[in-house]
């Protein structure tokens, strides 16, 4: 962030594909994947600080394809493939400060590669992969533990980018899909808007207010153009 280089860090202890990864704290946390072969149940840790990778408790379901998120200082991971590549539909959710994992309720679908993300305190799973694409969406309130599926996408697809903006949900692309739908949640429902330019499986990440202003300074300073930024 202060010198805009890349450098190499320590490896993680084993490879990984299809993982999914969160932030919280400073720290980067792993979570199953697979190298070729069956799924990972194993979990790591990086220590930004120190350079240093931690092995941490495994998860009780081997899984790749599944997705993360955090929610009050709690990590939560749904679904993704199992064993001979079965959806699933299990959830568990690992607590940092105990360094455990608790069983949460099964979502009412099983489902791979979903979209994620947070509104109104709500986790909101979308789209994914079960014996073809997926529109279904649900909704997991962490903290009754329940599920409540809602309107379903308009387009099936799953690999979806999955943002909060503001009060909306913007459901960007998926696989072979160039389709966005912002979802109103006082209306529930599904509304598609302009189609991205390139399909694919789309990600984003959320930079730090003050690597942008540092970025933009730069920009400044040198008469570089910002928007390739």
């Amino acid at each position: 962030m202060e010198t805009f280089t890349w450098l190499e860090m320590a490896s993680m202890s084993q490879r990984r594909d299809d993982l999914c990864v969160v932030m919280l704290n400073e720290k980067i946390y792993a979570f199953g994947g697979h190298d070729g072969g069956d799924p990972f149940n194993t979990v790591e840790m990086f220590d930004i600080c120190t350079n240093h990778w931690q092995v941490l408790p495994a998860m009780s379901a081997h899984r790749y394809g599944a997705s993360a998120i955090v929610y009050e200082e709690k990590i939560y991971i749904f679904g993704g493939l199992g064993i001979d590549c079965q959806p699933l539909s299990t959830v568990e959710c690992y607590d940092p400060k105990t360094s455990s994992w608790t069983t949460c309720s099964n979502m009412n679908g099983a489902r791979g590669w979903p979209g994620i993300t947070i509104l109104n305190e709500f986790i909101f799973l979308i789209g994914g992969y079960n014996e073809g694409m997926l529109n279904t969406v649900e909704r997991y309130d962490p903290k009754q533990n329940i599920w409540l599926e809602v309107a379903p996408l308009k387009v099936a697809r799953f690999g979806i980018c999955a943002i909060t903006v503001g009060k909306r949900i913007w459901a960007l692309g998926g696989h072979d899909v160039y389709t966005v739908e912002e979802y109103n949640f006082e209306n529930n429902e599904w509304n598609e808007k302009t189609a991205l330019p390139i399909y694919g499986l789309h990600s984003y990440v959320e930079v730090p207010s003050q690597l942008v202003n540092r970025m933009q300074t730069i920009c400044v300073k040198e008469k570089v153009n910002c928007e390739r930024f």
